[in-house]
Order: structure tokens, then sequence, then C-alpha cells
């Protein structure tokens, strides 16, 4: 995983991470994501914590260091990660999800209108019938897939 972030293939390292989720998480894989962590805090991996300010040309770097972010648990190693996520520009990040970076502030009028009672009740879904996997893809057979992509 270093190298390709080393080497700049974030894209890469979303698919391994992804593929993450197949394989079971003991402690020698959890041991390794936190010396990845620590290792992305050294001199060497500057030029990463840079590009962190630039969400929208290293995206694909953003959604690795989440998923990465996802799989580790409550230790330091996440928290330092976290708190390397949360020093991003927000408003960048914001703005490429279409959102508006701060929301226009609420006239009383608008208080007014939220305030009627305007509640439906919830759309119950109706269950699938047949077979749920017609026409689809068998979980069992992405897993093969997602392994061997990476391991070959």
């Amino acid at each position: 995983m270093a190298m390709m972030i080393m080497i700049e293939a974030y894209d890469h390292a979303y698919e391994v991470i992804q593929c993450y989720r197949w394989l079971p998480m003991g402690t020698e894989v959890l041991v390794q994501m936190d010396r990845l962590v620590q290792l992305l805090d050294t001199p060497t991996f500057t030029f990463l914590r840079l590009q962190l300010l630039q969400p929208r040309q290293h995206a694909a770097l953003l959604r690795a260091l989440y998923a990465l972010l996802q799989l580790l648990p409550q230790s330091n190693a996440f928290r330092l990660l976290s708190m390397r996520l949360q020093a991003m520009p927000w408003h960048t990040l914001m703005q490429m999800d279409g959102l508006e970076p701060f929301p226009p502030l609420a006239t009383a009028a608008d208080a007014h209108a939220a305030s009627a009672p305007s509640w439906e009740p919830p759309h119950k879904p109706t269950p699938p019938t047949g077979d749920i996997l017609a026409g689809g893809t068998s979980l069992h057979s992405e897993v093969p897939r997602c392994l061997l992509k990476f391991h070959s």
C-alpha cells in the first residue's frame, strides 16, 4: 500500500483497500495499517500531505485515505489519520459535491413553512420476491475476482 501511495497510484490503493473487506482483519493486518498511517506522517510523504490541500486534483487520494480510516479501529493511528483529514479545506470538498460551503440563513417565512405539518408516513418497501441474485452476480463470485486481481 505504501508503494502505491508513494507512486501516486491512488485509485489502485483504493481498490486494494476495498478488497480488505473480504480478508480477515487480524492483528497482523491492523498492525501493518497502523504502520502505514504512521509512515504517512513522515517527511517522505510530505508531498501527500500537501496534495490533501488540493482535493479536486487528488480525489482518489481522499477516497483511499477515508477508506483506510474506516478500516482502522479506534486507536492512535485512527486519531492521527482522522486529525490529518480534518485539516483539509472543507469548503472545497463541499463544492466538489455541489453543496454550498455555508448554507443561507433561514428567514422567518422559512421557519414558519418548516413548522407547518407536512408529515407523511414512511413508505414501507416491499420485500423482493423470487431469487434476489437473479440477473446479478453472486457475492461469492466477486470475492475471488477481487482477490485474484491483486494477487496475480
